[in-house]
């Protein structure tokens, strides 16, 4: 699901559902940019496109092609209209007992599994580099001033570098892709209380909601 919020008036988020190619997304615009809306629909829309093969390494290399395929776009898109048109993004791709996640930017991955909620993703921020070089805390990286500075995105540079982690999926898993429009306004707490509380069906309308 996804909900344009109480703030802005465009939803700069977009999100890609496809289980019968195993395939799901969240891709959020550049806020403050001009073209976060179209930055992220475009990034859907490759991802959407992305052919289905049964082989996890080809299917991958399908998804990341397609993302890289967005990024020449959007930066050509940016340099035509002088403007920057970027999206992060996070894509779950699963396969039989696996799943892979694919990132770029601060739209993350959680997983509930068995009573323990945790976030797979790293964030591509400013204040995460400042986090992993010991400079401020996990806890004042939220009120950093430069917290929404974020330091990798489609379309944001002539390359793109992705991230990529390969999980397994045990029965019981649940994953939650979301954006910044919902961790920034719910602690870390409080979603696992809604993972621990509701199926996926009812969780994600309960996370906005909170939200």
């Amino acid at each position: 699901l996804t909900d344009v919020g109480s703030v802005r008036k465009v939803n700069e988020d977009s999100i890609l559902l496809c289980p019968e190619k195993r395939i799901w997304a969240v891709a959020d615009g550049m806020g403050g940019h001009d073209a976060g809306d179209l930055a992220s629909q475009t990034t859907i829309a490759f991802l959407r496109d992305v052919a289905f093969v049964p082989r996890m390494s080809d299917y991958a290399d399908n998804v990341e092609d397609a993302l890289l395929a967005a990024n020449s776009r959007l930066f050509q898109l940016g340099v035509d209209r002088t403007i920057v048109a970027g999206s992060t993004v996070v894509v779950l791709v699963a396969h039989e007992r696996h799943c892979l996640v694919m990132w770029a930017g601060d739209s993350r991955l959680y997983r509930w599994r068995q009573g323990n909620f945790e976030q797979i993703t790293r964030d591509h921020s400013h204040v995460e580099d400042l986090v992993d070089l010991g400079h401020i805390t996990a806890e004042e990286a939220e009120f950093h001033p430069q917290a929404n500075v974020i330091t990798r995105a489609v379309g944001a540079a002539a390359h793109l570098f992705l991230e990529m982690e390969l999980l397994d999926v045990r029965d019981g898993d649940s994953f939650l892709l979301c954006s910044d429009g919902l961790y920034k306004e719910l602690s870390f707490e409080e979603i696992a209380a809604v993972m621990a509380s509701f199926p996926p069906s009812r969780a994600s309308r309960r996370l906005i909601d909170l939200a």
